[in-house]
């Protein structure tokens, strides 16, 4: 099940991730429907236009991050079974991207050194097309790394975490759907009844 949806996803990170970075929109609007929705944090906020996405986030990160590679460590598709949802199917890839900080991002000093940044996204597949994004990225922790501490002391260890040992969180080929049944229970028993 949503083979074509993942596949879409995975075509649209190799162009988005391989792409010069002048090129970028270019090289991947074939992937992006005209009414795209792109919801991300302060200072990137709501964009409703691709172009946009790419100028604001993708190539002041790209130039950067020099070398970035995607360290995916989870990937998978589900349809969305929220109440006021429509039911649409949504990719989603967490993990990190990682590059050299070679230049200022965001304010935050060029390190020269291998940065990680934590991010987990959501896209939502519609007519062979992304029709929206949700972007969670973790700017605080590429503070952190560039030697900058914008919160007080932490009273835990503060760590790059590591994606599954096993790496079996990469679901890129058809899956049984009971096995998802049996995750959604387990996690809507979690979160409704412990």
């Amino acid at each position: 099940m949503f083979h074509s949806e993942k596949q879409l996803v995975r075509d649209y990170y190799q162009q988005l991730d391989t792409s010069l970075v002048d090129n970028i929109a270019d090289s991947t609007a074939t992937y992006i429907a005209d009414d795209y929705l792109w919801r991300g944090y302060h200072p990137f906020n709501e964009q409703k236009d691709y172009s946009q996405v790419v100028a604001l986030f993708w190539q002041p990160l790209r130039q950067s991050f020099k070398h970035m590679q995607r360290r995916e460590d989870i990937f998978m598709a589900g349809k969305n079974r929220l109440p006021d949802s429509d039911g649409g199917v949504w990719v989603v890839s967490m993990g990190h991207l990682m590059g050299l900080l070679d230049e200022p991002w965001l304010g935050i000093p060029a390190t020269g050194k291998m940065t990680f940044l934590r991010y987990c996204e959501f896209h939502k597949v519609a007519n062979n097309k992304i029709v929206e994004s949700a972007m969670f990225f973790d700017i605080p922790h590429v503070m952190m790394q560039a030697g900058l501490n914008p919160f007080p002391p932490m009273t835990g260890a503060q760590l790059v975490q590591p994606g599954p040992m096993t790496h079996n969180g990469l679901i890129y080929d058809e899956s049984d759907p009971a096995e998802g049944d049996k995750t959604i229970a387990a996690i809507d028993f979690m979160v409704n009844d412990i």
